[in-house]
């Protein structure tokens, strides 16, 4: 929704006083905080990224045998760590 010419100059008008009266405060506010989905998504991410790095170098010490059991455990594991990140992110499951 677009704002017309005097209500972005009262916005900025109470942007400024803000500013003066509270400088952490607007700091916080203009630069946006992470919010709880992000987080989440960005923890996961991670995660799995990590997962894949640790299997990938247990490949190189393990045996096939241990490597084959490795992979079916993920493939076990996987689906239901998907859904419930699709829970926490607040996704139908």
């Amino acid at each position: 929704m677009a704002l017309s010419g005097p209500e972005r100059r009262a916005l900025r008008e109470i942007e400024e006083l803000l500013a003066a009266e509270d400088p952490a405060l607007a700091g916080l506010l203009r630069g946006g905080g992470v919010s709880r989905r992000e987080r989440v998504t960005r923890w996961t991410s991670r995660a799995v990224v990590t997962l894949a790095v640790a299997l990938l170098l247990f490949g190189l010490f393990l045996s096939d045998a241990g490597m084959v059991s490795v992979g079916l455990l993920m493939l076990i594991a996987l689906p239901p760590a998907l859904w419930l990140a699709g829970i926490v992110l607040g996704g139908s499951g």
